[in-house]
């Protein structure tokens, strides 16, 4: 039997980056191109990882391998012991980062909270991480989930979430783009019946960030997402979220923001609805200061009669020169206010690892250049 990476090379040529079936859109809004000129490296070793960040977490991915990794149960495998969830040829993404990850780990969720860091990239080349979250039936488990890239080089970043019966998982992720080379994070869960998926995102900068989550719903599974995306100048972040309902009596809700100042975010959702007694809302909402780009766009599939509910709202927010004139004929401090509305905007509904690294981001934005060409300072 061939193996994995074999099955790969055979047929990278064929595999597209994107393809209709799967998008809400044959529009491409990641730049597939940038991925191109990072190639797997023959051994990627691994890299030492700041001391303050060690201290944090029970398991770590970096580099080539894993360390610290004594407080977590967890196995070792190939990769081909993997990719219970995801087709392997999927797209040319998935397709790549099969031929730049040569080890995988499995983790058994408990009802301990785990903290689990990927870091890396300052080797160049193709950096893959891949790890398999398993559930058992019954238990109830949250997982916090950071991704650091650091270095010109391409990061990706893969997830696999098998959920027994009845269990209830929350994960809380934090995705945080380099300015050098592109990212793909790419989480997709696999739902049994009753069981419950909550997943709190905040996606953060990045030359070229695609973050995706897919999940597939069995029979009155739950699934519940809240996304919030933050792209400053020259960054280009694309969040996508395709959630398919194959089993009765499944509902889901997902709201995704994005806050675009000088760069480009995209916010994306894709509901398939195949069977009767389902239930969805999606809302994708996206607010532009400044220039740049700003992108809403859910899709709802509704393949059959007899569903519960199936609502989509998309919603696109501009930070206008007339607001920013009365922000300034008020007193009120031009930077100081930006940064607020971006903070509440961003922070709504989301857990406190999550609201922390958005009030960090927050400190570090320069709207100066905004307020200058705005308002003519």
């Amino acid at each position: 039997m061939s193996s994995i990476k074999e099955i790969v090379i055979k047929n990278l040529e064929n595999v597209a980056y994107q393809v209709f079936r799967d998008t809400p859109t044959i529009k491409y809004y990641t730049d597939w191109t940038k991925y191109e000129s990072f190639k797997a490296l023959e051994e990627y070793r691994i890299e030492d990882v700041p001391k303050d960040l060690i201290k944090r977490y029970d398991f770590i991915l970096s580099g080539g391998g894993a360390i610290d990794v004594t407080r977590v149960d967890f196995e070792e495998v190939k990769i081909d012991e993997v990719f219970k969830v995801i087709n392997p040829l999927a797209n040319r993404s998935i397709a790549r980062h099969i031929l730049a990850t040569n080890k995988a780990f499995k983790i058994i969720a408990s009802s301990k909270p785990t903290k689990i860091l990927s870091y890396g990239g300052g080797l160049g080349g193709h950096l893959g991480h891949h790890i398999l979250i398993y559930v058992p039936e019954r238990v109830r488990s949250r997982i916090e989930i950071d991704s650091i890239h650091v270095g010109n080089s391409l990061k990706s970043f893969v997830i696999e979430v098998i959920q027994e019966r009845n269990s209830k998982l929350n994960i809380v992720r934090v995705t945080e783009g380099d300015s050098e080379g592109p990212d793909y994070v790419h989480l997709a869960a696999s739902l049994s019946e009753g069981a419950e998926l909550m997943i709190n995102d905040f996606v953060k900068g990045g030359v070229m960030n695609h973050s995706r989550t897919d999940v597939k719903l069995s029979s009155e599974a739950r699934f519940t997402q809240l996304v919030s995306a933050l792209a400053l100048s020259n960054d280009s972040i694309d969040t996508l979220t395709s959630i398919s309902h194959v089993g009765e009596r499944s509902a889901s809700s997902m709201v995704g923001r994005g806050v675009s100042i000088e760069g480009r975010v995209v916010v994306r959702s894709l509901v398939k609805m195949p069977k009767p007694r389902t239930s969805s809302s999606i809302s994708n909402e996206v607010l532009k200061i400044g220039d740049g780009v700003a992108i809403a766009s859910p899709k709802l599939e509704v393949l059959t009669s007899g569903v519960e509910k199936a609502e989509h709202s998309a919603s696109h927010k501009v930070l206008t020169t007339d607001v920013l004139h009365y922000i300034a004929s008020r007193g009120l401090e031009f930077k100081e206010v930006v940064k607020e509305i971006v903070r509440d905007y961003l922070s709504e509904g989301q857990p406190s690892p999550i609201t922390d690294k958005i009030n960090k981001s927050i400190r570090d934005i320069d709207v100066s250049c905004i307020c200058k060409r705005r308002l003519y300072l």
